[in-house]
């Protein structure tokens, strides 16, 4: 296991932006403080991306599972119409 030293300082815990890049997170996401007996673990948190292409669009299909995704359903947009200005 890799281990990294930091210090904390008054704004809290400072992780340099390239080891963040490694664990694939950026400023601003969204992590968990698992607090445990032995210490504190920062573990990301689960996301949950869902993308639309159309049936024909085959290069978005691939680029798509080139990037871990997965097919796991087909679905459909129903668009309706802009609603009526309410009466007053």
């Amino acid at each position: 296991m890799e281990k990294v030293h930091q210090s904390l300082g008054p704004e809290g815990l400072h992780i340099p932006i390239a080891l963040m890049r490694q664990y694939g997170l950026g400023p601003g996401s969204a992590v968990t403080l698992e607090l445990l007996p032995e210490g504190i673990h920062i573990v990301p948190e689960q996301v949950t991306a869902i993308l639309f292409t159309g049936e024909s669009n085959t290069a978005a299909q691939k680029a798509y599972v080139a990037l871990g995704f997965r097919h796991i359903g087909a679905y459909r947009l129903l668009l309706l119409r802009t609603p009526r200005e309410a009466a007053r």
